[in-house]
């Protein structure tokens, strides 16, 4: 298994387990705010340039809130069941050389995001 699907894997089942409101290490983003941006990024490429450059950041809000009337469980699966096909990260080798430290990191940020959180066992 690579390392963005056991960190795809382990992250949806944190967020299964804490739900959409939980606080996360991203300033002002809630665990349905961080859910949304990554299926905004594997799904809807036309909001790439609002992720990557600050002056486009509405395009990558629309995306976002393209998710709000998605229940939680829905939008939890749906980051469970990986990319798209069409979607360039639903190419595996690009899916291991990209989504990798993308779902490390943003595990993190989400375990990270609550104070009891624990270093991970090695």
């Amino acid at each position: 298994m690579s390392l963005a699907s056991e960190e795809r894997r382990e992250l949806t089942d944190l967020l299964d387990e804490l739900g959409p409101d939980a606080p996360t290490l991203c300033t002002g983003w809630t665990t349905r705010d961080l859910t949304s941006h990554l299926l905004a990024r594997e799904r809807k490429p036309w909001a790439a340039p609002g992720i990557l450059v600050t002056a486009l950041e509405p395009l990558a809000r629309l995306a976002m809130r393209g998710y709000d009337d998605l229940p939680w469980p829905k939008l939890v699966e749906k980051l469970r069941g990986g990319p798209p096909p069409w979607s360039i990260y639903g190419v595996p080798k690009l899916d291991r050389m990209f989504n990798g430290n993308e779902f490390l990191v943003h595990h993190e940020d989400v375990r990270r995001g609550g104070s009891d959180w624990q270093p991970r066992a090695p």
